[in-house]
């Protein structure tokens, strides 16, 4: 398969394909979490309020754990850690800060904390699901090359995962459906015979935590340092 997709929208530095999906995984989430507020025993004002307050926290928390993380990468020119147009979120600081925060805020509007974590946990997992979708089409991570029949060959220059015409692993697919494969075993939990198992220990949302790092650890091995690539976030 080969994609050409320019990475940036109409060309623009300042806009981009995976910001657009990652504001449409937020939207997804927000939306979910609205449908289910009757479930919640919760206005959806309130609802909608924590729920837009968490994806800030979220995406505030992403972009600090990026920077962190590649914290060599912007010592020179610490500035540029304010250019968010220019990429760099880190999956799993945006999990635990939008999981905090949003805790923190359901718990000040009175909605009930287990409810609300489950209820956020599949939602938000919908979310990450359709953010690394515009990941996948646009190759936002750097990754070794492949043989493999499902390798994907980046054409478009500006594409973090482009190697001069050769295949390499889809990481975000990979990470989109490892995140798609405990939404499915979170239904057959809630549905099978350990569903009330799952009401009595709130499984939805430990699994929502962990699924964005194994998601991120599984694939990790087959993507490439950004630190070991010149002049790319």
């Amino acid at each position: 398969m080969t994609l050409s997709i320019d990475p940036h929208l109409f060309g623009s530095a300042l806009l981009s394909w995976v910001a657009l999906f990652t504001l449409a995984g937020i939207a997804l989430t927000v939306g979910l979490l609205l449908r289910g507020a009757a479930k919640l025993s919760a206005p959806r004002g309130a609802v909608y309020a924590v729920a837009i307050r968490a994806a800030l926290w979220g995406l505030l928390g992403a972009r600090l754990f990026h920077v962190a993380d590649y914290a060599s990468l912007y010592a020179d020119a610490p500035l540029s850690a304010l250019y968010v147009w220019s990429g760099g979120l880190s999956l799993w600081g945006g999990v635990l800060a939008a999981s905090a925060g949003g805790l923190w805020h359901a718990r000040r509007r009175g909605i009930a904390l287990g409810r609300f974590a489950d209820a956020a946990a599949v939602a938000g997992l919908w979310g990450i699901a359709l953010g690394r979708l515009g990941g996948f089409l646009v190759g936002e991570r750097p990754a070794e090359p492949t043989t493999l029949p499902w390798g994907v060959v980046y054409a478009h220059p500006d594409a973090a995962a482009f190697l001069d015409g050769a295949a390499v692993h889809p990481v975000a697919l990979y990470e989109g459906l490892l995140v798609l494969a405990v939404l499915g075993l979170l239904w057959a939990l809630r549905t099978g015979r350990l569903a009330r198992l799952v009401r009595l220990v709130g499984t939805g949302f430990a699994n929502f935590r962990a699924a964005p790092g194994l998601a991120h650890f599984g694939p990790l091995y087959r993507s490439i340092p950004l630190s070991s690539i010149s002049g790319k976030r």
